[in-house]
């Protein structure tokens, strides 16, 4: 066995590799960039605890490895644009909330001083013990 337990997720700018042996390494999982070898004719990845593609998915061969970790990254570029599209409503959604109770808290504290302040007390003088009381 040799040391490799993982690859740079750089290999996939190798566009014009065109063979890759890393059989009898630890890789747990090929990097998601590795769709982008194009030109990637010949893999040997024996030998390896590969959970990321499936075994059945590397006894296919190279294409259905290339085809495997493609879609991944696909759905992975989705995921991450479905998740950024989340945030920014939540942020609108909150940012909303946020100005809403501030517009509230400042009508609330414009309210401050007494009752009998806020009536308006037409007719009356301007103390009135009764609604001027704490509650």
């Amino acid at each position: 066995f040799s040391d490799l337990t993982e690859l740079p997720d750089t290999i996939g700018d190798l566009t014009n590799l065109k063979e890759l042996d890393i059989s009898n390494n630890q890789i747990h999982a090929l990097p998601d960039t590795f769709g982008r070898l194009d030109n990637l004719t010949k893999l040997n990845l024996d030998q390896n605890p590969l959970v990321i593609p499936p075994m059945e998915v590397v006894n296919e061969g190279v294409e259905a490895v290339k085809v495997f970790m493609s879609k991944r990254w696909l759905d992975i570029l989705e995921e991450e644009e479905r998740t950024s599209k989340l945030e920014v409503e939540e942020q609108m959604q909150t940012g909303w909330l946020t100005r809403s109770t501030s517009w509230l808290n400042n009508v609330v504290s414009g309210v401050s001083g007494s009752v009998s302040g806020y009536l308006g007390a037409v007719g009356k003088s301007s103390i009135d013990p009764y609604l001027d009381q704490q509650l």
